[in-house]
């Protein structure tokens, strides 16, 4: 329903984008692309151990590893998929640009903290699938500056506590007893 219209690809990390863009180039008048647009050599930009040696561009590796010959080979790739953002991800090293010599994990935080202090980005949150209420209405989420309860805060006990045990009529001792109870328990959940 909606999206940036940014696509990254990463053919050198990511076997997904390896097997689209190895396609496109064995096919480029069926995409009706020109032979030139595809004529470069991948960057590497990410070390990581696979089956024991560093591999530079480990969705190459697990490509043909697996066998995959077209972005259709949808189990093979699923497979080369997990293994290469698993691996890269907890395992890899950045092998290029700023943040070279970092493990992906960290580089990942902190060029995200580089883009944000530069403002040059900023951190956008959003669901990740529609999200409907109770009664089935479409709802719309939006992180904005607003309020929370403290439930830890102790005036702010003490006050409903109070209001709890002096007003409010809950018709049966034990109803009573489980709202003093949960007030007991609230801390900042």
């Amino acid at each position: 329903d909606k999206g940036t219209g940014i696509v990254t690809s990463v053919p050198a990390d990511s076997p997904d984008d390896y097997a689209a863009f190895m396609d496109v180039k064995k096919k480029a008048d069926f995409y009706k692309v020109k032979p030139e647009w595809t004529d470069f050599e991948l960057i590497p930009l990410i070390d990581v151990e696979i089956d024991g040696e560093k591999r530079t561009m480990c969705a190459e590796y697990l490509c043909k590893k697996l066998d995959v010959q077209s972005p259709k080979d949808a189990d093979k790739l699923q497979i080369a998929h997990d293994i290469a953002y698993n691996d890269g991800f907890y395992k890899g090293i950045m092998s290029a640009g700023e943040f070279k010599g970092m493990k992906v994990a960290d580089a990942k935080l902190a060029c995200k903290k580089s883009m944000v202090d530069a403002k040059e980005a900023f951190t956008y949150h959003e669901p990740e699938k529609l999200i409907r209420s109770r009664s089935g209405d479409v709802c719309v989420i939006a992180l904005i500056d607003q309020w929370y309860l403290k439930y830890g805060d102790d005036e702010w006990k003490q006050q409903v506590m109070k209001h709890v045990e002096n007003t409010l009529d809950t018709y049966t001792p034990a109803c009573k007893k489980a709202f003093v109870d949960v007030l007991n328990w609230l801390n900042e959940r």
